[in-house]
């Protein structure tokens, strides 16, 4: 004798004796329902699922010439903040990327607020030049 175990949506369990005969019957069903839903997962995928590997789904709503632009001007900022040293690249990060007040970066750096704000009126204008 063997025994069958079931599990029910509210949590609760029983436990059913049967003979080996129906337990190797019910085995079988359960593999071959266990190839099928395989197969089924494996030709059919939620779109859940493929968002969640890296499936990108096109928004209808979206403008396609506004998303090719703002990829465009990107692309030119990215090149143009490469034109920057190290230095440079590292202050408009602290400004624009990361919001810290010039005050800060300022103390950090052992000067005024005034030379931080030179510095980052310089990295503009040269940042201007390059991106026209």
């Amino acid at each position: 004798m063997k025994t069958i175990t079931y599990k029910f949506a509210d949590g609760t369990t029983s436990a059913v004796e049967v003979s080996d005969e129906f337990y190797s019957l019910y085995e079988d069903m359960e593999k071959a329902d266990g190839l099928s839903e395989r197969k089924h997962s494996r030709r059919n995928q939620s779109l859940e699922h493929s968002v969640d590997n890296g499936w990108e789904v096109a928004d209808p709503n979206a403008d396609v010439e506004e998303v090719f632009d703002k990829q465009d001007s990107d692309e030119k900022l990215y090149k143009a903040l490469s034109t920057l040293t190290p230095e440079q690249q590292t202050l408009i990060k602290q400004v624009f990327f990361d919001r810290i007040p010039q005050v800060k970066i300022a103390e950090q750096q052992g000067t005024t607020k005034k030379a931080i704000n030179n510095r980052l009126t310089r990295i503009l204008r040269k940042l201007k030049k390059v991106l026209q």
